[in-house]
């Protein structure tokens, strides 16, 4: 137990040695910008509704609710109205207008703004279960706010909870947000972080079945998603990023006794990126690494698929928690929970992670337009 209250207790620790001087430099660098930027234009946060027979319309109605959220952005609801009307009477009250386009926005305002993609109309929303046709208005919703930022009309995007099966069910072939993401933008190298004041998991693989996931795990794969942690650091203000690689077997392979994929694929890919002049380290077994609060001493953790990494994750940040996707040339976060289906419509949905997921968002694109204008 003394272990377990140390691992409570200790401080986050963060790179030491050069690094983590670079670090520290790089930081009061962007916050010399964004004492500067906020004298400028505030960024134009897409926030899109999600699926609107889930808590998406309530969480996001809820968090517009909040005034930090117009400190750092001009949101921008990418939705149907219909959803909201039938929110607002169990949310707090909110200002918004609805135009037709990011341009219609007014500069210096303090309220939220509407957009309805093809002025798509939903009647009798259903709460509370999947529905292809509410499911396929999300999608469209999606759509509308990626060819938005694609075209720079907008500084970045929240996305509000969709439901996997609800959406297949409504034809569309889709594994998830983050996927659809990248496929829609032409990305090929992205990463899905979820990211918090006390963890940052990347998983490697991510909506797949266990059975198909050591098939998976290869060097290049395994470099490719080291490298994309890299190059975006900057996206969360750091610089040089310290990155542990968690192993995939259990005692990662026990020397090749219960698994090769250590000894085959992850370590060589790891020597790789060291190479390459990446903090990359490991591989370290899950277990020992997450109950030994190993994860303090790095930026980011790699971890081999889904809930090896987002296990503890949600264990220390949920609620508070971002999903962040890396490596895509616009910004994009969520919130850290799903449709839940089984609160729809009572009321009782809580925010924070939304907020956080604007918060996060407008900062990216605070950073973004601070580093072009050098």
């Amino acid at each position: 137990m003394a272990g377990y209250a140390g691992c409570i207790e200790r401080p986050r620790e963060h790179p030491r040695g050069l690094s983590g001087f670079k670090t520290a430099l790089f930081r009061r660098h962007l916050a010399g910008n964004f004492f500067m930027e906020s004298f400028m234009k505030k960024p134009v946060i897409a926030i899109t509704l999600g699926d609107p027979g889930g808590i998406g319309p309530e969480v996001v109605v809820k968090a517009l609710a909040n005034k930090q959220v117009y400190k750092r952005c001009t949101p921008i609801i990418i939705g149907v109205q219909e959803a909201l009307y039938k929110t607002k009477k169990i949310s707090p009250a909110y200002k918004v207008e609805i135009i037709n386009h990011p341009s219609n926005i007014k500069n210096g305002s303090d309220k939220a703004y509407l957009i309805n993609p093809q002025n798509l109309k939903l009647k009798n929303i259903i709460l509370g279960k999947p529905n292809p046709i509410q499911a396929k208005a999300a999608i469209e919703f999606l759509r509308q706010a990626i060819a938005f930022a694609l075209k720079k009309e907008i500084d970045g995007i929240v996305t509000a909870p969709v439901n996997k099966y609800a959406v297949n069910a409504a034809g569309i072939k889709f594994r998830g947000q983050t996927e659809f993401l990248a496929a829609l933008t032409n990305t090929h190298k992205y990463a899905m972080v979820m990211a918090s004041e006390k963890i940052r998991i990347v998983p490697l693989t991510r909506h797949v079945q266990i059975k198909d996931i050591s098939s998976l795990i290869k060097k290049q794969y395994i470099l490719d998603a080291i490298d994309v942690i890299n190059r975006n650091s900057f996206l969360f203000g750091i610089h040089k990023p310290s990155i542990a690689i968690v192993g995939l077997n259990p005692h990662c392979g026990d020397g090749g006794a219960v698994g090769k994929e250590e000894i085959e694929e992850i370590l060589p890919a790891i020597k790789k990126a060291t190479k390459n002049g990446i903090n990359a380290q490991g591989p370290f077994s899950a277990d020992a690494f997450f109950g030994n609060c190993e994860y303090k001493k790095y930026d980011f953790i790699l971890t081999m698929y889904h809930d090896q990494g987002l296990i503890p994750f949600k264990m220390l940040s949920f609620g508070k928690g971002v999903n962040v996707t890396i490596g895509l040339p616009i910004i994009r976060t969520s919130p850290d929970h799903g449709t839940a289906y089984d609160i729809a419509g009572q009321g009782i949905a809580n925010e924070r992670s939304l907020i956080e997921a604007i918060k996060m968002a407008s900062k990216m694109a605070t950073i973004k337009q601070s580093l072009r204008k050098q």
